[in-house]
């Protein structure tokens, strides 16, 4: 059991001393430790962010898979979507597949590759059959609204009964 009042009085004094406003780390000796504490924090954040994505998903994300994704998103952010394609192939963990193919199927879709994006959305249709979500990224990725309704309505039989509607 935690006291959160001596904790969030922690946190406040390290948030003061890493933003040095009194310019502290002109020193060598406290610029060493105000970096050490930097770390610290840093990996404590990405350790909590891991802890909480896994929490909120069904495969658990190890911290080498969350610095790929992180890079990818990057990458994408940059509009660099051949180096974020070549970063997810190089990176083949089975854990991981559904979360890089839906990387993929974002870069895909930002770059204007809907076909290709439809085929990664079939294979994974193969997979998961009655996965709802990817009847919808399909829908997504088709340019004309008319495609989109009419491959709806086809799919209404397989997504009629998904719990995600009711």
């Amino acid at each position: 059991f935690k006291d959160t009042n001596i904790d969030s009085k922690r946190e406040k004094c390290l948030k003061i001393l890493i933003n040095d406003k009194f310019n502290l780390r002109s020193n060598n000796i406290i610029d060493k430790d105000v970096g050490e504490l930097e770390n610290e924090n840093f990996n404590k954040d990405i350790s909590n962010l891991i802890r909480e994505i896994n929490a909120n998903s069904e495969s658990n994300i190890s911290p080498n898979e969350l610095k790929i994704m992180l890079q990818v998103e990057s990458f994408i952010e940059s509009k660099e979507f051949e180096k974020a394609l070549k970063t997810i192939e190089n990176f083949e963990e089975k854990e991981s597949f559904e979360n890089f193919n839906m990387l993929k199927i974002k870069i895909y879709k930002l770059s204007k590759q809907f076909n290709k994006g439809i085929v990664l959305i079939d294979e994974l249709l193969v997979q998961d059959p009655f996965n709802i979500k990817y009847f919808f990224i399909k829908a997504s990725m088709m340019e004309k609204i008319e495609d989109r309704l009419s491959y709806l309505i086809t799919c209404d039989d397989k997504i009629k009964y998904s719990f995600s509607l009711l």
